[in-house]
């Protein structure tokens, strides 16, 4: 069932008390799941989904397949925990895959497990499919793997997820994608990697953002393919004991067009 403009669907809590807890069974990897939805809002839920060994996992899943520009999917207030993805990366040395990571996945199979995932699948059809008014705001998001938070587009055979050029005919980037004030954790994330993964993204604002220190992540932040980000304020706690007080925000940009805008700010 999808909303409407004038009728946004929610799933959230109803009344006071604690969060609800949707927990992931033993063969299901998408415990919240969206195929081809809209005008949906998602607040004030407990996602969680572990296993005994990782695999193409997920806690809050939102997928596109055929299905046009899908509009206004909002998730706030929600917890995201303990969710055991798999690490696939898109080149690399299969010489040093591993128990739970592999190399040379290619762009579609690779960076799509962790706690929030926006993705989009191929379809029989090839209808072009992006999400349009995005907002994730003031998440918990804690040892998740590969990421916390995740934006992804397709590549396959239509090309809407990769681009040579800045007037490319076929990238299809999501639009107006808002980033804001969730807090992202990796310490006991074994497989921990990226905070926030931004792919294929026009006009969008990350911002307040804030990711725990410790475990094995990679960074607060890597950005591919984007156009026209803000990054604002997003910092990286290392010294909570001693200051309790950001020191230092990295941001990880790679293939940026040349109409991208990716700010960096450092504190002392």
């Amino acid at each position: 069932m999808a909303g409407s403009a004038g009728a946004v669907g929610t799933g959230r809590a109803a009344g006071t008390g604690p969060k609800p807890v949707i927990a992931a069974g033993a063969n299901t990897a998408d415990p919240v799941y969206l195929l081809n939805q809209q005008y949906w809002e998602i607040n004030d839920l407990e996602v969680t989904n572990t296993k005994s060994a990782v695999g193409d996992l997920r806690g809050i899943s939102i997928n596109g397949q055929d299905g046009g520009t899908l509009n206004h999917i909002y998730i706030r207030n929600c917890y995201v925990h303990d969710v055991t993805g798999q690490v696939n990366w898109i080149s690399g040395d299969t010489a040093n895959n591993s128990p739970g990571v592999s190399f040379q996945t290619g762009w579609d199979a690779s960076k799509r497990t962790g706690g929030i995932v926006f993705d989009v699948q191929a379809g029989s059809a090839n209808v072009k499919t992006k999400f349009n008014d995005i907002l994730v705001e003031s998440n918990t998001v804690a040892d998740c793997s590969f990421g916390g938070i995740i934006f992804k587009q397709l590549d396959g055979t239509v090309h809407w997820g990769t681009r040579s050029s800045a007037t490319s005919a076929t990238w299809t980037p999501h639009t107006n994608v808002t980033v804001r004030g969730n807090y992202v954790s990796q310490l006991n994330a074994k497989l921990g990697c990226d905070a926030i993964y931004m792919t294929d993204v026009q006009n969008g604002l990350i911002e307040e953002n804030v990711r725990a220190p410790g475990g094995v992540s990679l960074g607060p932040l890597r950005a591919h393919l984007n156009e026209f980000l803000r990054v604002k304020l997003d910092l990286q706690l290392r010294d909570l004991g001693a200051e309790g007080r950001p020191r230092e925000r990295r941001v990880d940009a790679d293939d940026v067009p040349a109409r991208a805008a990716v700010a960096r700010l450092d504190f002392d």
